[in-house]
């Protein structure tokens, strides 16, 4: 049974790899649109990094300075992952 399933993950394996070989536009079109969904899900976390930014801002905790800064600092990357993920999005 288990030699079975193997056996059928491998020959997936290889189909999936034969079709984005055989079909490149289709793997393409695949990677763009993956790359639009995770463009999408990263503005949203920054609308809620930026919330939590607002919240920390009104604490009287001495350590909220320090998550303020860390999290600023994620925005940052963010948007750097924005502008890669929108780059690979309009590659053909």
């Amino acid at each position: 049974m288990k030699r079975r399933m193997v056996l059928n993950l491998v020959l997936s394996l290889f189909a999936a790899m034969a079709f984005s070989l055989a079909n490149p536009p289709a793997s393409y079109a695949a990677g763009e649109e993956h790359a639009k969904e995770g463009v999408k899900h990263v503005k949203e976390g920054i609308v809620h990094v930026k919330e939590a930014i607002k919240h920390l801002e009104q604490a009287n905790d001495p350590h909220a300075k320090e998550a303020i800064e860390h999290a600023k600092e994620a925005i940052k990357h963010a948007e750097e992952a924005i502008t890669h993920g929108e780059s690979a999005a309009k590659k053909k």
